[in-house]
């Protein structure tokens, strides 16, 4: 590492930890409270039940309209003078100067752009939407910041977005668009953990800004509403149902996945709850079902299952042995057994009776058993 990339790194740190401190020391409601004195009391009604400000439930136009006998649009032209008003003494507000600050810090972080969800839990302590402290930081952020960022509204491609002035919104659509690339290049979801791994190892899929990096790309995805992450702790479309899944069958494969093992349809019906794909609830008997009826499933014992595509194969012992000396030919009785034990979840003892049992297999003179040639 150079020195100056060293000096970098420790300015980066005293910046990013005297951010930290202001985001503690900062108190959205006392400072929402201090813009609320400058309107009058119908005014501050208003602005509150607007935008949620006291934790209530957020108001309509139409709902303040009918609590004060005027219409939608007398109430729209209220919250806009009240905004007004609330920007123009908030000038005079070292808070709102350092919130300012703040805000520029974090998304120069991300080279410009967030999405604002991630903005204002950073700076509202991650709480949630529905939290006091979330709304009247989105709230000073949205109203009182508004002019000295740009804003990109919702669309069908992205969550509301906070960018920086000279923010270059193509690098934040390029690192979205060959992140859906390298999804479709492979296929299938990919742990949040190896996204990054993932995406170096594609030489054909390269983001045009080689200032991204792994904690930048994962909070763009945030922003994205093509790409989602499952329960499970995987990325991929959202259009794919190992992704967001809604049949039970969806949800059975995930967890078996997930699991890497074979599973009783119990403990699949109670890991599927666990989980919280939704607020649907699995049970047992229907579960049991869905592993019956679709053949990606395999029984392996007593009612426990497996993937097929891990190997494993239904059908009684004494045939998979017979089976497996037809495709590899004589086995020393210890490798027959254990290649037995990949295809079917039984004791080894189970195995050794198969096979001494079966009339169909002989000893050879080299000690290996083989099936004898009708």
């Amino acid at each position: 590492m150079t020195n100056k990339t060293q000096s970098q790194s420790i300015l980066d740190k005293v910046i990013s930890s005297e951010r930290d401190s202001a985001i503690l020391e900062f108190d959205p409601r006392e400072l929402v409270s201090e813009l609320l004195k400058t309107l009058n009391d119908r005014e501050k009604d208003i602005i509150t039940k607007r935008y949620s400000l006291d934790g209530d439930k957020k108001f309509t136009l139409d709902g303040i309209g009918r609590n004060y006998n005027i219409t939608r649009e007398r109430i729209r032209q209220i919250e806009n003078i009240a905004v007004k008003k609330m920007k123009n003494i908030s000038e005079k507000i070292d808070t709102v100067k350092r919130l300012d600050s703040i805000v520029d810090d974090i998304l120069s972080e991300y080279l410009g752009i967030l999405a604002e969800n991630d903005l204002v839990q950073k700076i509202s302590r991650n709480t949630t939407s529905n939290d006091i402290n979330y709304q009247n930081t989105k709230f000073l952020i949205d109203k009182i910041l508004s002019e000295n960022y740009n804003i990109y509204k919702e669309d069908d491609d992205y969550y509301t977005l906070l960018r920086t002035k000279n923010n270059d919104f193509d690098e934040f659509n390029d690192a979205i668009s060959k992140t859906i690339e390298l999804f479709n290049k492979k296929q299938e979801p990919i742990k949040k953990s190896e996204l990054w791994k993932t995406y170096s190892e594609a030489e054909d899929i390269y983001f045009n800004s080689d200032q991204i990096d792994e904690k930048i790309l994962l909070k763009y995805l945030n922003a994205s509403k093509k790409i989602k992450q499952n329960p499970l702790g995987e990325l991929g479309l959202s259009n794919w149902k190992s992704i967001i899944p809604k049949r039970m069958s969806d949800k059975i494969y995930l967890v078996m996945k997930n699991h890497k093992k074979p599973m009783h349809f119990r403990d699949i019906a109670t890991e599927i709850n666990q989980v919280g794909f939704d607020k649907k609830s699995a049970h047992p008997a229907t579960v049991h079902n869905e592993l019956i009826l679709d053949d990606k499933y395999v029984l392996v014992g007593r009612g426990i299952y497996a993937l097929k595509k891990w190997g494993y194969e239904s059908g009684k012992v004494s045939d998979i042995v017979e089976k497996t000396l037809k495709e590899k030919g004589p086995m020393k009785k210890e490798d027959l057994i254990n290649e037995v034990l990949k295809k079917k979840l039984v004791k080894k003892t189970t195995v050794n009776l198969a096979i001494i049992n079966n009339k169909n297999i002989k000893k050879n003179s080299e000690g290996k058993y083989h099936l004898e040639q009708k």
